[in-house]
């Protein structure tokens, strides 16, 4: 099977850019594009190639550290970077801290990008050689603290984030809605609930709820 990279970002010009830069640098890969975040995490969920991938910070449905910790939770083997026009030290060791590969600045010179690339798909740790010199801006992406709903809900072998997510769904929310009670974007929600699913063996919410619920009776 060819593996697969993925370059989620709502700019077509850089993304196709970036594409065919992937594709020079890593032949015989298929290279995946799209758009906004929901997309990416449909393309995660159904593709069992997928290696790597990037992502635009600012792209639809995004919401910095608190989705890239998300990620790495639902695909612990998945090498993935973020991709940004923002020099920030601070959001750069935010998003490292939170389990990416890399943090790879779209104005660095081409050589420097590929250097990033490769680091990232070996499973290394990329940060950009500039980052000493990096403006260290607050950060409007710093993950909300959510008190959990019930206490034995600390029980389940779920992070603290899924456990949240697990109270709003045994609430009877939505994802919109869980979003919204825990300041989170909706893709967000769904890669959560998505590592919800894996880790309790469910096929669908309520199977997740029921086997939450019995965990905790135990």
């Amino acid at each position: 099977m060819t593996a697969e990279i993925l370059i989620a970002d709502d700019h077509a010009l850089f993304r196709k850019g970036f594409g065919l830069l992937l594709g020079d640098a890593l032949p015989g890969v298929a290279i995946k594009e799209v758009a906004g975040f929901d997309a990416a995490l449909d393309l995660l969920a159904g593709s069992a190639q997928m290696t790597g991938a990037f992502f635009d910070l600012m792209m639809p449905g995004m919401a910095g550290p608190d989705s890239i910790r998300a990620v790495r939770e639902a695909y612990p083997a998945l090498h993935f970077a973020a991709v940004t026009g923002l020099e920030d030290r601070a959001l750069a060791l935010q998003v490292i801290d939170a389990g990416a590969n890399g943090y790879i600045l779209k104005s660095s010179p081409e050589d420097e990008i590929l250097r990033a690339v490769n680091r990232v798909m070996a499973g290394e740790t990329y940060l950009p050689s500039v980052l000493p010199q990096m403006a260290e801006a607050k950060s409007t992406w710093t993950p909300p603290e959510v008190s959990l709903k019930a206490e034995k809900v600390a029980d389940l072998p779920l992070t603290h984030r899924q456990r949240d997510v697990i109270s709003q769904l045994a609430n009877g929310l939505s994802n919109k809605e869980i979003a919204r009670q825990l300041g989170l974007a909706e893709g967000t929600v769904k890669v959560h609930l998505a590592a919800i699913f894996r880790v309790l063996a469910a096929r669908n919410r309520t199977d997740a709820v029921l086997k939450a619920a019995k965990l905790i009776a135990h």
